[in-house]
């Protein structure tokens, strides 16, 4: 079970806080959008190495009843990067909020100096500059399970808890299309693209399940084929995510980042009330693609938000605990479509939009500055 949650919560859980505390509140929500671009190009890699590997058809034997099949090449491959980014985090330094925070103040400035001389080419005028100890400081000495206690407990009094739970609820009202319905997004697409008459998403589903009822296969057989289209529709996916995801790092130095958030909910329910009521193919790809991005990508504004609000001592385990209740409704309302979607379609796309409709509304709950 613990190591359920911690692979839920997602490393990202822990980057966007540690980002965070190397930019200025001013800059903050846009270095972190710029730096979740790279989630998008990862949708993309994932994609076309699953198209390259998954396109050859080999067995080696290595045992008595174990075969290395292309799947599990592709796990390895998929590794790589993660791989590759715990080596390179060795390179940089810990936060100088962080060591501030745990009374390590003489690193801290260490950090900053390096930082200081990196940004200026040169420490003239830094010795100016000092640091007032934060009241957290006396969580140095406590070991790993009192520093859990010490980390979780503040999110229980308000009006932190109000915080957490409107930014765990964002969370999930995106994780919900972004993971949940966005699971379903190659095969739904796969069905709008092989229909030969230009029907809704909705009668298309009803029509497909006419002609090709589901069949559970008893042979005892596994095949590791997959679709090709399956890997363009991902492509697809994943440019128009990181089309979004630059234009909106863009225009984060103009508007609010709550305001933002705001739109990209607002956006993404529009989008996926308008594909109802569409017939044309292209235009469906369009509408989907949209909310599914725009849905995912208000999970990095609430981040960013959640960052700039909550205090030090306890930002990483706000953003990750929020993240893990995301992640874990993205599992059951991935469950629920495979249920209620070939029955009762046009309320599944209507109950997604008033989710995303609902973080919207819960922005007014979040304040502006951020907390001490």
């Amino acid at each position: 079970m613990p190591g359920l949650f911690t692979t839920i919560s997602a490393p990202s859980a822990t980057v966007f806080p540690y980002l965070g505390e190397f930019c200025t509140p001013s800059k903050r929500a846009q270095v972190i959008s710029f730096a979740s671009i790279a989630a998008m190009v990862a949708m993309a890699y994932i994609a076309l190495i699953g198209w390259w590997i998954l396109s050859y058809d080999f067995s080696l034997k290595l045992g008595e009843n174990y075969f290395y099949k292309p799947w599990r090449l592709l796990f390895i491959m998929y590794t790589i990067p993660g791989l590759v980014a715990a080596f390179t985090f060795r390179l940089v330094p810990e936060s100088p909020k962080f060591y501030n925070a745990i009374g390590k103040t003489q690193r801290a400035l260490e950090v900053l100096q390096h930082c200081y001389l990196k940004n200026r080419g040169t420490l003239l005028g830094f010795s100016e500059y000092r640091l007032d100890s934060e009241p957290e400081s006396s969580y140095r000495k406590l070991g790993l399970l009192p520093s859990l206690r010490q980390q979780t407990l503040p999110l229980l009094k308000w009006p932190l808890l109000l915080y957490f739970m409107v930014c765990c609820l964002q969370q999930i009202s995106a994780f919900a299309v972004y993971g949940g319905l966005g699971l379903w997004y190659p095969e739904l697409m796969n069905q709008v693209t092989s229909s030969t008459d230009n029907l809704s998403i909705c009668a298309v589903v009803k029509g497909a399940q006419m002609k090709n009822p589901a069949q559970i296969s008893t042979d005892g057989n596994c095949t590791a084929l997959i679709n090709e289209e399956t890997f363009i529709y991902i492509l697809i996916l994943a440019a128009f995510g990181t089309s979004f995801a630059v234009i909106i790092s863009i225009l984060l130095s103009i508007i609010d980042q709550k305001t933002m958030t705001v739109y990209s909910f607002l956006v993404a329910a529009s989008a996926g009330v308008g594909l109802l009521f569409t017939t044309n193919r292209y235009l469906m790809v369009v509408l989907f693609c949209s909310e599914v991005s725009l849905a995912g990508y208000t999970m990095v504004l609430v981040n960013g938000i959640a960052v700039s609000i909550f205090p030090t001592h306890i930002r990483a385990m706000a953003v990750s605990l929020s993240m893990m209740m995301a992640r874990l409704s993205s599992f059951t309302f991935s469950s629920l479509i495979g249920l209620i979607m070939e029955d009762h379609c046009e309320a599944t796309f209507y109950m997604f939009s008033g989710i995303l409709i609902l973080g919207a509304t819960l922005i007014i709950c979040l304040p502006s500055n951020r907390l001490s």
